[in-house]
């Protein structure tokens, strides 16, 4: 094989229903495009290129990160392969395709086919995706050359080499059919006994995801911005089976949530629209297609995101999650006849978010979750119509998606982009071993199918230069690239450092490096809470940070070169997102006030903390001379930013700067700069104080990211450290055969 390498001949490989295109880099599943990062494409590559053999982590690393590259290599790696496998349905503890090593490297196990002058044969006829052996040519057996003459053996001689030769042959075609009958029968079993098949459901460009399948499983909704240029979204509903999706509504916006009626009959979905209130609520729409009807309104609350419908067993009403701020929300139910409202009423006092509501088959069962605090949360279930929720499950991470299985007997949920299934009488959760980068779960009612969004999103943090719009897009640089999720970073005083979080490691995390990516220390390993927005003290010796690991939100202090995070006490509730004053005495930090967000300050060394806001506040940050503090509120769904004396006097909006929706902002002496994540405008402004005016100072290459809160100016005012988007996907998959 690796003479055709050589040669320039192979440009196609082939391993199982998957063919990969070595000119377009293209990985295909029965003619069927799977998308595949393009990194995890070439270990895929290199691993086919040596099938059966060894691949070294050392030969990755050389050829795919090389020693200027600043990242970490190990766990760049190890998701390299995590995203490999979730791409071709393979498993690290069941392998079919991609063995590991432990502490050497991968080997591929199955057999593979190159093409030869560009061309493979004709697909080898398989029982469902279970390996067969192929043919291979290759490519080094000598051949006798037409004009080379040589001795004719005689008949004695001739009958001899023939009989030698077929003993060897019938050998050798022994052993490889009892290796190949064992191999195959190892994968059969394995397929038999797990009775599970992926199918991609969806490869099309841009982003699907929130599937919800009808009521006899044949048909699923989805929500699709139909493009990669595109950010915003339509519901689409497509057959099991085919390949052309049904679009049915016609009114691109920022989030679909879609829920089938339990006759098919219709389709409930929830909208945001950031640029239309009308176009923001509840709906009805025939599943067939037809006119939209609006129920009702909806405020604007960044827990709509993941929010989910649900219809009562009975198909009269819907139950939704209504935002009462930008991180609260209830659950409601509305009678869709009447229009009426009820508020569902919260299990727990700390239920600040309720959302993701799900019924059981029989109707018996209302299952949801409650966010506690950015990544803490819980699952309840609780009879219906009447009846006490119970508390299923505490966890600590990220929820994006809850389904009841198809028999009643548990509940399967996406945590941090891992799918698990847990009894809904209680007990451990399970992780299912195909649910990696998955989310919005959903499952048959009839049948046995299982779908979910396959999601693969990368954050880098960028470097930018401001002051000339037009060519900061061609100066912009990754900091520490990696192929995961980075975000919040703020430059030292002295602007020669960044720390910032990741999950680089594996879980959420606190990072340091020089302001070229050089130098990267980790500074935190709580190894899974939720942990991050990194805060500089002004003489750089220090940062502060939050993080859930006591269970909730806590502000913690750990020495800028490493060590042992100390817990810093503040109110009962815990504190989060904080901010060191410029002389650094105090730090700012928000915490509930009877269910509102307010702005506090504790002295550096602890101490009791002081309430500064009393109208809301959010995110807090003093400008560098100390005289104001700036901070975030939320009035009406549209966030404002405001100041205060930095003793607590004169709660005051900042005249003259628009209502914005989640923007990432900074503040200097002189102005605000700030981008607003969900404007489809690329690009950094910045408020100038004195004359009120507004002006562009850089273009970003890529979307910044919604939700990350911060960017960072340089000391000297001619950088921005920022979050922006990557490469990422979201495509559906189908899991034909989940019990």
């Amino acid at each position: 094989m690796d003479s055709d390498y050589q040669n320039g001949n192979s440009q196609a490989l082939r391993f199982g229903v998957f063919d990969l295109d070595l000119r377009t880099q293209e990985l295909r599943r029965c003619g069927t495009r799977v998308k595949l990062p393009r990194q995890s494409f070439q270990v895929l590559q290199m691993l086919l290129e040596r099938p059966g053999t060894l691949v070294s982590r050392e030969d990755l690393q050389n050829a795919l990160w090389p020693a200027d590259t600043f990242v970490d290599f190990d766990h760049g790696l190890n998701n390299a392969v995590k995203r490999i496998r979730a791409a071709i349905g393979d498993s690290a503890e069941t392998p079919h395709w991609i063995e590991t090593l432990p502490r050497l490297g991968y080997r591929f196990i199955g057999p593979v086919q190159v093409a030869t002058n560009g061309h493979l044969p004709a697909p080898v006829p398989t029982n469902g995706d279970a390996p067969v052996a192929l043919p291979v040519n290759h490519g080094d057996v000598p051949t006798q050359s037409a004009s080379e003459v040589r001795p004719t053996p005689s008949g004695a001689q001739k009958s001899s080499r023939t009989r030698w030769r077929w003993s060897i042959a019938s050998l050798t075609l022994f052993v490889i059919a009892v290796l190949f009958g064992w191999h195959y029968r190892t994968r059969r079993s394995v397929a038999s006994a797990d009775g599970l098949q992926l199918i991609p459901f969806t490869s099309y460009p841009g982003y699907e995801f929130a599937p919800a399948f009808s009521p006899d499983g044949n048909q699923i909704s989805f929500s699709w911005n139909g493009s990669e240029d595109s950010e915003l979204f339509d519901l689409y509903v497509k057959v099991v089976g085919t390949d052309t999706p049904v679009q049915l509504t016609h009114e691109p916006s920022n989030a679909i949530t879609p829920a089938w009626s339990p006759d098919g009959r219709f389709i409930a979905f929830t909208r945001v629209n950031h640029s239309s209130d009308a176009a923001t609520g509840v709906f009805l729409i025939p599943a067939v297609g037809g006119p939209e009807r609006k129920l009702a309104s909806l405020g604007f609350g960044k827990s709509m995101y993941k929010g989910g419908i649900a219809w009562t067993p009975g198909g009269q009403s819907l139950i939704y999650p209504e935002p009462r701020s930008e991180l609260q929300s209830e659950l409601v139910m509305l009678n869709i006849g009447t229009l009426g409202r009820q508020v569902v009423a919260k299990p727990s006092s700390r239920c600040n978010t309720a959302g993701m509501p799900a019924f059981s088959p029989d109707g018996r069962w209302l299952a949801f979750a409650c966010m506690f605090d950015y990544g803490l949360a819980a699952l309840y279930v609780q009879p219906w119509p009447t009846g006490s929720a119970r508390e299923l499950l505490e966890l600590k991470g990220d929820l994006d998606g809850l389904a009841w299985t198809a028999d009643g007997e548990g509940l399967v949920y996406s945590r941090d982009n891992n799918l698990w299934r847990i009894p809904c009488r209680g007990g451990p959760a399970e992780r299912l071993w195909f649910g990696q980068d998955a989310s919005h779960p959903t499952i048959a009612r009839a049948g046995s199918r299982l779908a979910f969004t396959r999601n693969q999103k990368f954050y880098d943090i960028w470097r930018i230069p401001i002051g000339d719009p037009r060519r900061s897009v061609e100066k912009a640089m990754r900091v520490a690239p990696s192929e995961l999720v980075q975000l919040n970073a703020q430059y030292s005083p002295d602007g020669k450092r960044v720390v910032f979080e990741s999950n680089r490691s594996g879980s959420s995390e606190v990072w340091l490096c020089d302001v070229d990516g050089s130098n990267l220390l980790r500074l935190t390993n709580f190894g899974g809470p939720l942990t991050g927005t990194p805060r500089w003290s002004p003489d750089g010796s220090r940062i502060v940070l939050d993080s859930r690991a006591s269970g909730k939100a806590e502000l913690y202090v750990v020495s800028a070169s490493g060590g042992t995070p100390q817990m810093l006490a503040t109110r009962p509730d815990g504190g989060s997102v904080p901010f060191w004053s410029h002389d650094g005495n105090w730090i700012y930090f928000s915490s509930d006030v009877d269910h509102v967000p307010q702005i506090f300050k504790i002295a550096a060394d602890g101490g009791t903390p002081i309430q500064l806001t009393h109208r809301g506040g959010f995110m807090a940050r003093e400008t560098p001379l100390g005289n104001r503090l700036y901070y975030s509120r939320i009035d009406n769904g549209r966030l404002e930013i405001w100041f205060i004396g930095t003793d607590g006097s004169g709660e005051s909006p900042v005249t003259g700067l628009p209502r914005l929706m989640w923007p990432a902002w900074d503040v200097t002496d002189r102005g605000f700069y700030y981008y607003d994540g969900m404007s489809s405008n690329r690009e950094i402004l910045f408020f100038d104080f004195a004359t009120k005016r507004i002006r562009t100072v850089a273009r970003t290459p890529g979307r910044p990211d919604p939700f990350s809160h911060n960017i960072s100016v340089s000391p000297d005012e001619k950088d921005i450290l920022y979050t922006q988007m990557g490469h990422s996907t979201a495509d559906i998959v189908l899991a034909e055969g989940f019990h």
